[in-house]
């Protein structure tokens, strides 16, 4: 079984259901696991919105949720898909999602993925380079141009975080600014464009991936991690957006190979390369085949991916290793001590602390100070593997 973005989603969920994963060989996901922000609700999230929808639809009935379902399927199917977007509240949270039903998902996934509760089975996974750019376009539509890119001040690059994070605490959001700051050059607003796509890709896309794939492989599965850095000769968007979510699906399915010949000679044979590797791992549990492919097993510990483009056969490790640490190691952290520090150190949120480098540099450097000294305390095994085992403190 493979998908892509919704679809490679769709795949991690049917490997962990006890009702289908032994309808599956083994998967291949593109740029979509069930741990992405946009893939699964909690139970009271999706209550809501149903909640919601009975609102916009005319069929909200107070004294009976029955009547308000019979209304809701009497109605056409194109009335429910367009009112859905009414509850659209932020860049990819998708009203319409899966939920935990102790059915098809008797537990939370990652409660399952952390117990090994799933396939055991070969996983063939990747990211694009540039997975955020495209929904930047989307969902900021008054701010970027598709054919252009736009230099974002520092102030806009602080309302754009903050819309896409309108739920983070004010921690949360200052430690997120810091890891997307260009601390060597605050005045280069137009790198200020890349990051933003950059974090986009990373927490919604990249990260993820490799989180499913680092958990997915330390209960033994094998694991290959294609990274798409291939920007085609035919892309109709502007260049700034770089290798952009899907931009694989063509060589996927040999659109280059068609009678058009629009695409170079190059990129008729990458198509065939991964076309190649896709239906040997369909069909081996293996992508390669030749000594000259040599695709490496990925692991957390080595994190070894294999890089498709038209270029010569290459390797990587990660990818963007250091900031999904940060939303992978780190942020989980700053999650779980967040209420403390948002009500005993920092007070009421600050639009002026936020939008000012040097306060958030400060802010930053003493919330990692916080972290650190509960790590010790606590004795998180996870973190603490990476500082000086340490005495009894207090």
């Amino acid at each position: 079984m493979f998908g892509e973005s919704a679809g490679g989603g769709s795949v991690t969920f049917h490997l962990l259901s006890p009702i289908s994963r032994h309808l599956i060989t083994r998967g291949i996901i593109q740029s979509g696991t069930l741990n992405a922000p946009w893939s699964v609700m909690e139970a009271q999230e999706a209550e809501d919105m149903a909640k919601e929808l009975f609102i916009f639809t005319g069929c909200n009935n107070t004294e009976s949720d029955y009547e308000s379902v019979k209304c809701l399927r009497e109605l056409p199917a194109k009335t429910i898909s367009e009112e859905q977007w009414n509850s659209y509240k932020s860049i990819l949270a998708f009203p319409s999602r899966p939920t935990i039903d102790g059915v098809f998902l008797p537990q939370h996934p990652m409660d399952m993925l952390k117990a090994g509760d799933f396939k055991r089975t070969q996983l063939l996974i990747g990211s694009n380079k540039n997975e955020g750019t495209y929904f930047l376009l989307y969902d900021f539509l008054s701010t970027f141009n598709k054919d252009n890119p736009v230099c974002l001040s520092r102030d806009k690059f602080l309302e754009i975080i903050t819309q896409i994070f309108p739920d983070r605490s004010r921690l949360e959001k200052e430690a997120i600014l810091f890891q997307y700051t260009n601390w060597e050059d605050l005045t280069d607003t137009c790198k200020n464009t890349e990051l933003v796509g950059d974090l986009v890709g990373d927490y919604f896309f990249i990260c993820p991936s490799n989180a499913f794939a680092q958990a997915y492989a330390a209960h033994g599965n094998p694991v290959y991690y294609y990274y798409f850095t291939h920007r085609s000769s035919t892309n109709p968007w502007g260049k700034w957006m770089g290798v952009m979510h899907g931009d694989e699906v063509e060589y996927v399915f040999g659109h280059p190979l068609n009678s058009t010949g629009i695409h170079s000679l190059a990129e008729q044979n990458l198509s065939r390369k991964i076309m190649s590797y896709f239906t040997r791992f369909a069909r081996t549990g293996r992508p390669d085949q030749h000594a000259v492919d040599n695709w490496p097993l990925y692991t957390k510990n080595e994190p070894h991916y294999f890089i498709l483009n038209a270029d010569p056969p290459a390797r990587g490790k990660g990818p963007r290793s250091h900031h999904c640490a940060f939303w992978n190691e780190f942020m989980p952290l700053i999650n779980s001590v967040r209420s403390k520090c948002d009500k005993e150190i920092w007070g009421p949120p600050s639009s002026a602390a936020l939008s000012h480098p040097a306060k958030s540099f400060h802010i930053v450097t003493l919330m990692f100070s916080f972290v650190v000294v509960n790590i010790f305390y606590w004795n998180i095994p996870s973190y603490s593997k990476f500082f000086h085992t340490p005495h009894h403190i207090g």
